[in-house]
């Protein structure tokens, strides 16, 4: 006997979760219209499955607790993925900010600088010795 062949089925997004509608990973004959949002609304009350969890699930859903296993260890992963992504994104937008706001500081003493030594040529005194701390990396 032939094993049946598998599909990734994608949900639609029904709550304010940017992971909702992930996959899920059932064998073609089996019909899931229904059983994703229901496993989504569980895994949103608790992302972690107990044994006797995960079996009332099975029966509720109609698979084997295996397969609720296996979606939930999908889902967790997904989620931490996309936290993941969330988190790179927000960093490497506060790096780019940093790093424009040092160039503009560095433009602004290098301004302050020639204007102190135009000023000071002006009034013909002789400048003090310039340290060079304006580079730090």
């Amino acid at each position: 006997m032939e094993a049946p062949e598998a599909v990734f089925v994608k949900t639609e997004n029904t709550s304010g979760d940017p992971l909702s509608g992930s996959p899920l990973f059932i064998s073609k004959g089996t019909s899931i219209n229904w059983k994703t949002p229901f496993l989504e609304k569980s895994f949103e009350l608790e992302n972690k499955l107990e044994p006797e969890r995960k079996s009332q699930l099975a029966k509720e859903v109609g698979l084997q607790p295996r397969q609720v296993a296996i979606w939930f260890q999908n889902r967790r992963a997904t989620y931490k993925t996309k936290l993941l992504e969330k988190d790179y994104s927000s960093l490497k937008s506060s790096y780019e900010k940093l790093k424009s706001d040092y160039a503009n500081l560095l433009k602004e003493n290098q301004e302050i600088r020639n204007e102190i030594k135009a000023l000071t040529e002006k009034m013909g005194v002789t400048p003090a010795k310039e340290e060079k701390s304006d580079q730090i990396f």
